[in-house]
């Protein structure tokens, strides 16, 4: 049984990757799903994870893009793209989910690593909203 799981697991990944060299994203998130049913711990490699989180945002599957950008930041904290992930992160957690404490918790996360002034600003903004909507005092503003 344990190996079986172990081929089901191999042949999804190989799979979602021909998925995604042939550029059908659409399949690709259909069958991480079906990867993360068997294997809930499950990351792909970094580009691979990247896609198919981009590919639920694009679709608006907002509730499945921020599980594929969680799970990102989880296996790989140390990545360049660790930081505009978890802003992106906290956008869709405060606009799209409207869950306003992992939304503070990866907008405050991200904070420091973000060297762009846009996307600190962008942060900054999102961070005082979401400590609004939780009642909370906004951030320090000081470019820390």
């Amino acid at each position: 049984a344990e190996e079986r799981a172990f081929n089901e697991i191999a042949d999804l990944r190989a799979r979602i990757t021909a998925e995604i060299e042939r550029r059908d994203l659409p399949a690709a998130a259909s069958l991480y799903q079906e990867l993360q049913v068997k294997s809930p711990s499950h990351c792909l490699s970094e580009q691979q994870q990247l896609e198919v989180g981009r590919e639920f945002y694009r679709a608006a599957r907002f509730p499945e893009a921020a599980a594929v950008f969680d799970r990102f930041v989880q296996c790989y904290p140390s990545s360049s793209e660790a930081g505009n992930v978890r802003l992106l992160l906290g956008i869709i957690f405060a606009r799209e989910l409207r869950q306003y404490e992992d939304a503070d918790k990866h907008l405050t996360y991200c904070l420091p690593s973000l060297r762009d002034t846009v996307r600190r600003d962008q942060c900054l903004e999102w961070l005082k909203n979401v400590r609004e909507a939780l009642g909370r005092p906004a951030p320090e503003l000081g470019t820390g």
